[in-house]
């Protein structure tokens, strides 16, 4: 059996990255989210910085096809000096979200990782949401500002998440159609998704088995 992976969508603020980190906690396998920016750093002439500063952000070029089409993932990352910016940071970490799901089952945050993954490997791709006003105020708290200023950034995030995904994929954020599960924290919590994506994994890696 392929190896599988679990992708992890989700809107700023909603506990995604927890989610998925306590998830693959519960599973033993390895959690990938930033960790994604480091090794692609690392295998590239780009800093950290540069990834971060344009990590799941719209590229401005209109490359899409050459990025996704042209130019697939190839170990020597063929021609892509011919790509602008954005789309050479896009292309270097997808060889690099391809790499960890070769290596071992994995939990991937972010970055197109369920439309990267789909052709070739077993993927169970998950987004998280949950209530815009839970959101904000959590957002709020944690980084200590004003309730406005919070609900501007919200926004903002949820917005350039999705520019970056329908520009990178063709498909749209946060669409049920692109997710095996859907999911709310808002309304079960944080270890309420962590149980039921846990029962639902290991039920549906069963009845591959069998």
């Amino acid at each position: 059996m392929k190896n599988y992976v679990i992708t992890i969508g989700r809107q700023f603020g909603s506990n995604g990255h927890e989610i998925g980190k306590r998830l693959a906690k519960r599973l033993e396998i390895p959690f990938y989210d930033r960790d994604i920016i480091t090794k692609a750093a690392s295998e590239s002439n780009y800093d950290e910085e540069t990834f971060k500063k344009l990590d799941e952000n719209r590229s401005t070029s209109f490359l899409f096809s050459v990025a996704m089409n042209i130019f697939p993932y190839t170990s020597k990352m063929e021609n892509i000096d011919q790509l602008s910016i954005s789309d050479k940071l896009f292309t270097i970490q997808k060889k690099v979200i391809i790499e960890m799901a070769e290596k071992s089952p994995c939990v991937i945050v972010g970055r197109c990782s369920n439309f990267i993954l789909k052709e070739k490997f077993n993927c169970i791709n998950i987004f998280v949401y949950g209530d815009r006003h839970e959101r904000i105020e959590k957002i709020a708290k944690n980084e200590n500002i004003p309730f406005l200023k919070s609900e501007e950034i919200v926004s903002k995030v949820d917005k350039r998440r999705a520019a970056y995904y329908n520009y990178y994929t063709g498909e749209k954020w946060g669409a049920v159609e692109n997710y095996d599960v859907c999911i709310s924290s808002s309304v079960i919590g944080l270890d309420g998704c962590v149980d039921a994506l846990e029962r639902y994994t290991k039920a549906r890696l069963a009845d591959e088995i069998n």
